[in-house]
């Protein structure tokens, strides 16, 4: 079910994370001026499952940030703003910080409606996401009907 357990709408998230650093994860919130959806840091231990009953331990440092679109838009809407909006203006502060880690755009749509996901992204924004040195992380979940 989609938000409110409402089965025809999509589940849209978009994700920014960096991973594998040695300085503290609140560099990336102060540099970026952006909130984390996510930090850790190796060794910290944090709590998982929907109850948080897990225990786990980081195995390294690790930021991220995350938008969530409750919307039937075409995703690859979504993800051209989030370039556009988030990454686009921070291209050279994330380059700077992320010489030496792993930086990932995470695209995740839990679909319950439409005609055929379908993920386009433009040239120009490919371009972003090499010129800051990320891999791309796509899961689908196909819901409806």
């Amino acid at each position: 079910m989609g938000k409110d357990k409402t089965p025809d709408i999509n589940q849209n998230h978009i994700i920014l994370g960096f991973f594998e650093f040695d300085f503290s994860p609140d560099i990336f919130t102060n540099e970026l001026a952006l909130e984390p959806h996510d930090q850790g840091v190796k060794g910290d231990k944090y709590f998982v499952g929907s109850k948080k009953q897990h225990e786990k331990v980081h195995e390294y440092n690790m930021w991220t940030h995350e938008i969530k679109a409750y919307s039937n838009d075409f995703i690859g809407d979504l993800i051209a703003k989030y370039i556009d909006q988030i990454i686009k203006p921070r291209v050279n502060i994330i380059k700077r910080l992320t010489k030496s880690c792993n930086v990932q755009l995470r695209i995740v749509q839990y679909y319950y409606d439409g005609c055929n996901p379908g993920i386009y992204m433009k040239r120009e924004h490919n371009k972003i996401l090499a010129d800051i040195n990320s891999s791309i992380h796509i899961d689908l979940y196909c819901l409806g009907d």
